[in-house]
């Protein structure tokens, strides 16, 4: 396959990793500062992971962004985010700066969104995933933004965004969608938007009607609207949380159940996911300790839901999980009398190659 992507690294793990996984997606080379490279036609961006402090490295990096494709995108994974560092990237026709914690599949999300530009770049389905994406989470901004500035959410805000989703894991699949949203280094639209395309498409594989499908994607997309309250050092911090910080965080079920309270929304579903996502049935959950059958149809749901998409994104220092990782602790998570066990079980089956409808009534909210 034609080297579409270049990654230019001086760290072979690095490089490693993030071949594995654009080359998913695209035809990929690694190549470290020195190599040679035999000059292709269909190559349309460089990933830069190394550092731009070495004057060779950056004599070679200029050589190689000469040879390619006019047009050839450079996107600089950044040693330090700072002035220096941004300064360094231009000079060295960087057009897109990544943040020096960027995963690598949140790279190759970054080259799927530049790709739909391209009319070949990539599939219909993956094009359909990427545009659902994009138009979801501005609308998911506008809702952040205004339950932050702590002004009335836009129900209809709320429905463009649900639509957007139900629309792109229609058209384009919930592979390509949970590829798309990797895109997003915001961590919680990039985990309210798993969530609610998990909630989309795990409503399909339940048979569930539109109306029952689109009231569970509505509630999960803002399932996590109340950390729109919480404060940005908290929600990007790397590693354990102090305790008073937990307790900080763990308002936000409550914070988002008034927020949606407060917008005029009726719908029992969003009200109750909002509240009590993090409720388990074994009692052990916030912010109620409800257990067993205090807890609604939606709320089991999407709480499996929110769990595995925690699960499938890195939180630092853990990486993420891959598919039968996540989809074997969400099992434990069952066993241990947290989880519903049936729910789960069906849960795994929206992964299947042709996941088939489980026949069943849809729920009522409790």
């Amino acid at each position: 396959m034609p080297a579409e992507v270049i990654v230019v690294t001086d760290t072979d793990d690095a490089g490693d990793r993030i071949r594995d996984a654009v080359g998913r997606h695209f035809g990929c080379t690694v190549l470290r500062p020195g190599d040679d490279f035999v000059e292709e036609d269909g190559t349309f961006a460089l990933v830069v992971d190394m550092s731009l402090d070495v004057q060779a490295s950056v004599a070679y990096l200029r050589t190689l962004r000469a040879r390619c494709p006019a047009g050839t995108q450079v996107l600089i994974v950044m040693r330090t985010d700072d002035r220096r560092g941004r300064v360094q990237a231009q000079s060295v026709g960087g057009t897109l700066f990544l943040h020096p914690q960027i995963e690598p599949p949140a790279v190759a999300g970054r080259l799927l969104q530049l790709a739909t530009a391209r009319a070949d770049g990539v599939d219909e389905r993956m094009r359909a995933a990427i545009l659902g994406a994009q138009g979801a989470c501005a609308a998911l901004a506008n809702i952040f933004e205004a339950a932050s500035a702590g002004t009335r959410i836009d129900q209809q805000m709320v429905e463009a965004g649900t639509r957007a989703v139900l629309e792109a894991i229609g058209q384009g699949g919930i592979a390509n969608w949970l590829d798309a949203v990797r895109a997003y280094d915001d961590r919680i639209y990039q985990h309210s938007l798993m969530v609610a395309g998990l909630a989309a498409a795990f409503g399909t594989t339940l048979g569930f009607g539109p109306a029952d499908r689109l009231r569970l994607t509505r509630a999960a997309l803002v399932h996590d609207v109340g950390k729109a309250k919480i404060p940005i050092s908290i929600l990007r911090k790397a590693g354990r949380l102090e305790p008073y910080e937990v307790s900080i965080i763990r308002t936000h079920a409550s914070l988002g159940h008034e927020m949606l309270k407060d917008a005029g929304v009726s719908d029992p579903a969003m009200l109750d996911v909002a509240r009590s996502h993090h409720e388990r049935l074994d009692g052990s959950g916030y912010p109620e300790g409800l257990r067993g059958d205090e807890i609604g149809d939606f709320v089991r749901l999407v709480s499996v839901c929110d769990v595995y998409a925690a699960l499938v994104a890195p939180r630092p220092p853990r990486p993420s999980y891959d598919i039968p990782s996540a989809l074997a602790e969400l099992s434990r998570e069952a066993e241990a009398g947290r989880l519903e066990g049936a729910i789960v079980a069906m849960f795994a089956r929206t992964f299947a190659p042709d996941p088939r409808p489980e026949i069943a009534p849809g729920p009522g909210p409790r």
